[in-house]
């Protein structure tokens, strides 16, 4: 699959190509995969932490819910590209590496949709296990941060140290 091979060719920790890797085969224990598993007996424990009114599936957690959808829209503002709205985890990573295709370097085309996708889940879990609000712009907020860590972790340039540069101009840095 080619988004498979996308996942483990781009610049970020090792972590990360594993959770990529999981996520795109459905590996990750949403609740729908817990329910799948009689770890959760109850439906309204399935249910999305994001938006309370869908089961949390994976592609619902990371691509479909509308909250999900909010944080996408700002990352795709950001970086100056257009997403359609899809509810595969696949299909979106897809578009995404084909929106960012002659912008940005092939090895760091998907760092950013890694970061974003790993946010999402972070904050998910925050809810979950610490009790945590969802609050939309601190996922984004995070994956900027981590995307800008591990680009500047991976490049060989120590132009895109500067924060404040890569928070406004990031398809400039993802070449580097």
């Amino acid at each position: 699959m080619a988004a498979m091979n996308l996942i483990w060719e781009t610049y970020v920790p090792s972590k990360l190509h594993v959770f990529g890797w999981r996520a795109l085969r459905d590996r990750l224990p949403s609740r729908e995969q817990l329910a799948a598993r009689g770890i959760i007996t109850e439906e309204s424990g399935m249910v999305c932490v994001f938006c309370y009114t869908e089961i949390e599936s994976l592609n619902h957690l990371l691509v479909g819910c509308c909250e999900a959808r909010k944080v996408w829209q700002k990352i795709a503002g950001w970086l100056g590209i257009d997403l359609e709205n899809v509810e595969d985890v696949v299909e979106h990573l897809l578009d995404f590496e084909g929106c960012l295709t002659g912008l940005v370097s092939k090895r760091k085309r998907l760092l950013v949709w890694l970061a974003s996708v790993w946010a999402m889940w972070w904050m998910r879990n925050e809810i979950i296990f610490n009790d945590q609000e969802y609050h939309e712009d601190e996922v984004v907020h995070k994956a900027i941060s981590l995307a800008w860590l591990w680009n500047l972790i991976g490049s060989k340039s120590n132009s895109v140290s500067n924060f404040y540069l890569w928070s406004h101009c990031p398809v400039q840095f993802l070449n580097c």
